[in-house]
């Protein structure tokens, strides 16, 4: 009895490889999805990561505010909390600036919040910083880049009557030089981010006594 050679029909073969074409298209879409949706996560949560930090630094800066007014560069006061410094809707000086290294300077630290666009048509928060409180002509100025893709950035301070003011010191309505000493009662923070949409932040402040102002 004779045998004969059986393999597979080339519509056999055409079905088979039409087959695996369907499997192997099927598995790259859900593996795209899967790296996709990975990416995506992964962005978010740098961006909610970025946001928290820099929400968390400016809280710090504002709970550790300290009533001692600064000279600047060109001579001129400046209040302890002001909105008046061109370019920077907050500016404050804190206490509580590490010193690790034991270099001879203050503990206290001269801050400036800013939003700065950026080459994408976006803005960023900045932090700028000074090395010292009373400032020469030249200081260098260290920024530090908070929140990317910033829509806005609104400060409000709310005096002992609680009034909210876009501008601080307040005007005093007379002649006379506002108060650079005047702490806020309270400062109101608004920032809108492209991800995360409106964040608001109330900080409540203390007016300090005369005998616990720094000199």
């Amino acid at each position: 009895m004779s045998h004969r050679n059986q393999g597979f029909t080339l519509l056999e073969v055409m079905v088979a490889l039409s087959i695996f074409a369907v499997i192997g298209l099927g598995s790259w879409q859900v593996l795209d999805r899967v790296l996709t949706s990975k990416q995506y996560l992964t962005q978010r949560s740098d961006q909610l990561r970025e946001t928290q930090r820099g929400i968390w630094l400016l809280a710090r800066d504002i709970g550790n505010i300290v009533n001692r007014p600064i000279r600047n560069e060109n001579e001129q006061r400046e209040a302890a909390v002001t909105s008046l410094v061109s370019g920077y809707p907050l500016t404050l000086t804190r206490g509580g600036w590490n010193n690790p290294l034991n270099e001879a300077r203050s503990t206290l630290q001269r801050v400036g919040y800013t939003l700065e666009p950026t080459d994408s048509g976006q803005h960023t928060l900045m932090r700028h910083y000074w090395p010292v409180l009373d400032r020469a002509p030249g200081t260098e100025i260290q920024q530090q880049a908070l929140i990317h893709d910033v829509i806005y950035f609104e400060v409000q301070f709310i005096d002992d009557k609680g009034k909210y003011l876009f501008h601080w010191p307040e005007d005093s309505g007379s002649n006379t030089e506002p108060n650079l000493e005047q702490i806020p009662a309270g400062i109101l923070i608004r920032l809108q981010t492209e991800h995360f949409g409106e964040l608001e932040r109330l900080f409540a402040l203390r007016d300090l006594k005369p005998e616990e102002r720094t000199p």
